[in-house]
């Protein structure tokens, strides 16, 4: 189901918060139903917002450390982003995704269902399954500053719960896989000597360890020894 990803459940529950004044009543939508709706929502488009402001600090940070570590003697003094703390809008409270199932399994069995209700309150079920050749993975690649290690981010990865990281040396095409990982992140160490190098990371998604999707866009990392 599309909205059992953080951006798809923001997508329902906005449906459900416009339209239960009209749809609520046949599904028997409680006060405190339509109200966690709202609470749910809010919550949600604040923190996916602070996390998209601190994401891009962090770059910043990230860009100021590289900097210092092999910049230039002309480069511009680094200047520290402010991260100001955050405020829940509504009262803080986990499980967003496993609230949204119990409340829309309950109205799905609703007495006064239709058809438009069912529409309008996202209550379908969406069996489609993704389409493997529109699934490309994106990713963001992290250096440490010793080891020969970099840390790796990746999104969109569609039905795929594995992945390899694919490596080469820069202007080459000698691709060889560093790491199979699961989830969203891995760490690679890379064997180096004592000069930093740079590698082209490109990541591949697996199904049923058979590959998935397109290839991500290639990014460039150095690392260090």
């Amino acid at each position: 189901m599309a909205w059992l990803t953080y951006d798809g459940l923001i997508e329902m529950l906005t449906n459900q918060q416009a339209n239960l004044p009209t749809h609520g009543a046949a599904v028997g939508a409680t006060a405190a139903e339509i109200q966690s709706v709202s609470d749910d929502l809010a919550n949600l488009v604040y923190m996916r917002n602070y996390q998209e402001v601190t994401d891009t600090k962090k770059k910043t940070v990230t860009a100021g450390k590289q900097t210092l570590f092999t910049g230039d003697k002309d480069d511009p003094p680094f200047v520290f982003p402010v991260f100001a703390g955050g405020t829940w809008p509504e009262t803080f409270e986990p499980g967003c995704l496993p609230r949204a199932q119990g409340r829309n399994a309950r109205w799905k069995t609703a007495a006064g269902i239709n058809d438009a209700a069912r529409t309008a309150l996202d209550l379908d079920d969406d069996t489609t399954p993704t389409n493997p050749q529109l699934v490309k993975p994106t990713f963001e690649a992290f250096p440490a500053q010793t080891g020969g290690m970099f840390a790796v981010v990746v999104a969109n990865r569609g039905e795929s719960k594995m992945w390899n990281v694919r490596t080469a040396p820069v202007n080459t095409s000698n691709w060889t896989i560093s790491k199979s990982a699961e989830g969203k992140a891995t760490n690679v160490t890379i064997p180096i000597g004592d000069s930093p190098i740079q590698l082209l990371v490109q990541i591949q998604l697996l199904k049923n360890d058979e590959p998935y999707g397109q290839l991500s866009d290639i990014v460039l990392v150095t690392v260090n020894p």
